[in-house]
């Protein structure tokens, strides 16, 4: 009989910890669901930027291209003004030199790439600020009005 008494003793305890434990994990649980759909949130919004970015540098590069098109039928080509013997020895040299016009163009379109990303950092923090602040102004308000109430002002609203 006193085995018996003994092993109920703890069984009380036991059922008390597991029930804890349960409550731990279904709390886990939740939290892990939560974090799992705002990582699902993230990602989503992560690739709507990267397309976005990259439409974004498609016409960069798209708007580079038409610039550099109606500067060179106004302006005449180097190739165009000089001599023979100048094309001559610029048409040896041009094979060690590489092609200087296309390293400009990508130089030119990573810049302005670069400027895009900055901006749209900017963008983004400025849109986080502007909740913010819309967040602070209802608050305000919201407490504004209860300190009318408590006053007894009537609201200026019209």
């Amino acid at each position: 009989m006193r085995e018996s008494g003994s092993v109920q003793s703890y069984s009380m305890p036991l059922t008390d910890e597991t029930t804890a434990l349960l409550a731990k994990v279904t709390q886990l649980k939740e939290e892990n669901w939560s974090l799992e759909e705002r990582v699902r949130h993230l990602e989503t919004n992560a690739s709507c930027l990267a397309e976005d970015v990259m439409q974004k540098s498609a016409i960069i590069q798209q708007h580079y291209m038409d610039v550099k098109g109606r500067v060179s039928d106004v302006m005449p080509s180097p190739k165009q003004s000089r001599s023979g013997a100048q094309r001559v020895l610029g048409g040896l040299s041009s094979p060690f030199r590489g092609n200087k016009d296309e390293e400009n163009q990508k130089e030119v379109i990573a810049k302005m790439q670069r400027v895009l990303e900055e901006t749209l950092m900017k963008n983004i923090h400025l849109q986080k600020n502007l909740e913010q602040l819309v967040e602070e102004l209802n608050q305000t308000q919201t407490e504004n009005g209860r300190l009318r109430e408590r006053l007894g002002i009537e609201s200026e609203e019209t």
